[in-house]
């Protein structure tokens, strides 16, 4: 049971050492390119560790994690091919292997921040309104970190280097629309590593734009 008691803080140790290394390693010229190749894993890494602490995956949990990652993609597949949604932007490669312009982590991505945005909002309030809310402004003020540090790292670039804001009000308007599915859906919020991950993060974001 004690074992039990200390996996959160063994994996949150985990993760934020090798997110450490990250932005050691990011910010050598020497191991940039070869980060940069591990991001992908990163991303694959830290959503493994965080549904491993999931409580409950009954079929409504597959339901939203499905609609997210499946939504999220297509959308970004349009965002890219039209210009139209985001703004005008491409991806890079850092993010890994694409199908039509776009990372197949990106879906992984979005559910991974849309996910502990909810566990670290459902305990703000009992209001449904709210706690979507409060999740899509947690998932804008990620976007702004991530932002510069993306476009530094080829994650992917902006025409001109120019973010437009309909880029945030649709990060935003997206995210409150997950958050209300994880909501009305009654997922479990209850993850005892999700706020740490999403302060890892937040973090490591902090510190690449710091350096």
């Amino acid at each position: 049971m004690e074992r039990q008691s200390n996996r959160p803080l063994i994996w949150t140790t985990v993760l934020g050492f090798l997110y450490l290394v990250g932005i050691v390693g990011f910010n050598l010229d020497a191991l940039t390119t070869f980060f940069k190749h591990l991001v992908p894993y990163f991303i694959l890494l830290t959503a493994l560790v965080l549904f491993l602490f999931h409580r409950k995956a009954d079929s409504n949990f597959f339901i939203y994690a499905l609609v997210v990652v499946a939504s999220s993609y297509l959308i970004e597949v349009m965002g890219v091919r039209t210009k139209l949604i985001f703004g005008d932007y491409t991806y890079g490669h850092t993010l890994g292997y694409k199908i039509f312009d776009v990372p197949l982590t990106i879906g992984i991505n979005w559910l991974t921040l849309s996910y502990t945005s909810c566990c670290i909002a459902w305990r703000t309030s009992k209001s449904l309104t709210a706690r979507a809310f409060t999740s899509g402004l947690l998932m804008v003020f990620m976007d702004i970190l991530i932002e510069p540090v993306a476009t530094r790292f080829d994650y992917w670039n902006w025409f001109e280097n120019f973010i437009p804001f309909q880029n945030y009000a649709v990060w935003f308007l997206l995210s409150v629309s997950y958050a209300l599915l994880f909501f009305a859906l009654e997922i479990d919020a209850r993850n005892r590593i999700a706020r740490n991950i999403y302060l890892i993060l937040f973090f490591f974001f902090i510190a690449l734009n710091i350096n």
